[in-house]
């Protein structure tokens, strides 16, 4: 479907209808399978060895957790277009 910028981090995490997957560097994509196509790409900084957590906090909405080897933890909130 698409490739990363730099070698992947296991594979990617379904969250609703998109998959995200995170690369050793830091580079983000959101896939929809259905649709076979990359519809958005990113860069969170660090290094990574495994994939980010995603969850649905009944407050704040959707949230992405980026655990780096050399840049900590990270916190993202997820735009509500991809909670869909």
């Amino acid at each position: 479907m698409s490739r990363l910028r730099s070698p992947g981090v296991w594979g990617p995490v379904r969250f609703g209808r998109y998959l995200a997957a995170l690369s050793q560097e830091g580079h983000i994509a959101v896939l929809d399978p259905e649709r076979e196509i990359k519809i958005w790409e990113g860069q969170v900084g660090g290094r990574y060895h495994q994939p980010p957590a995603i969850a649905l906090d009944t407050r704040i909405g959707a949230v992405m957790a980026t655990a780096s080897n050399d840049a900590g933890l990270k916190l993202f909130r997820i735009n509500e277009f991809y909670c869909r």
